[in-house]
């Protein structure tokens, strides 16, 4: 049999097989679509085709630590650092000063160094380095020498209360301006940690002009009330120094 005769029966043969349903194999492929009564066969070529894997990364953001609270500051008013520089100027100022306490009056004096405290109990002096107590009055009268200082007093108490508050970071103060005894005196109305060993809130006067404490009140618990007033100033002399009889004892 020629070429001729050999395509021709190889092309009738896979039409009959396609007829029957069966596959023609000539090295490739074919697919089929038929149309009512013609058919059509159309070589298809497979390819194989690769997609590479995709790889995600995460990246983490680094850690950042928190920022730092701002520190507190503290703002000290001048009316303040006034008061806190009069109140160490009246420590060594030379005075005389009569109080009106809840358990009477007491009367403070200083001069140079020097010290003497009066109220109900007796009278005490600091005389440069010596302290006595004298009791007593006219042939009863007694006085012996002591150790340490004699004279300290509420009055120490309550000045040295108010600087600590001052000085406190936390604290509120309301501040003003007096007049008592004809005398300037600066105030101030204290609500802070120090001001609650004598009360909710501390009221204390300033004298403007010497530092002394001239007032001085608390408000709430444990004890509200005045508890230091001023009802004289006046001016140290030097029969305020002289023991009222000779001390006994060593």
């Amino acid at each position: 049999m020629g070429p001729r005769g050999r395509a021709f029966a190889l092309t009738a043969g896979c039409v009959l097989a396609v007829l029957s349903g069966a596959a023609c194999s000539g090295g490739s492929k074919s697919s089929t679509t038929t149309h009512h009564n013609s058919t059509t066969t159309r070589a298809t070529s497979t390819s194989s085709t690769s997609t590479p894997a995709v790889t995600t990364s995460t990246t983490r953001a680094p850690r950042t630590k928190p920022k730092p609270k701002p520190a507190t500051t503290t703002t000290t008013t001048p009316a303040q650092t006034l008061l806190q520089a009069l109140l160490a100027d009246g420590r060594n100022a030379d005075i005389k000063i009569v109080y009106d306490t809840p358990s009477g009056q007491a009367t403070l004096i200083r001069r140079n160094g020097d010290s003497v405290y009066a109220d109900g109990s007796g009278v005490r002096f600091t005389l440069g380095r010596v302290s006595y107590d004298c009791t007593g009055t006219g042939d009863g009268a007694t006085c012996a020498s002591i150790k340490g200082d004699a004279t300290q007093s509420d009055v120490d108490v309550y000045t040295a209360l108010v600087a600590d508050a001052l000085a406190e970071p936390s604290f509120h103060v309301t501040e003003s301006t007096m007049s008592i005894l004809g005398r300037t005196a600066e105030c101030v109305l204290i609500d802070g940690r120090q001001t609650a060993r004598a009360g909710t809130f501390v009221d204390a006067c300033v004298d403007d002009e010497t530092g002394v404490l001239l007032r001085f009140s608390t408000l709430g618990p444990p004890d509200p009330g005045p508890k230091l007033y001023a009802v004289s100033l006046g001016t140290p002399t030097d029969a305020d120094f002289q023991l009222p009889v000779p001390p006994s004892g060593p």
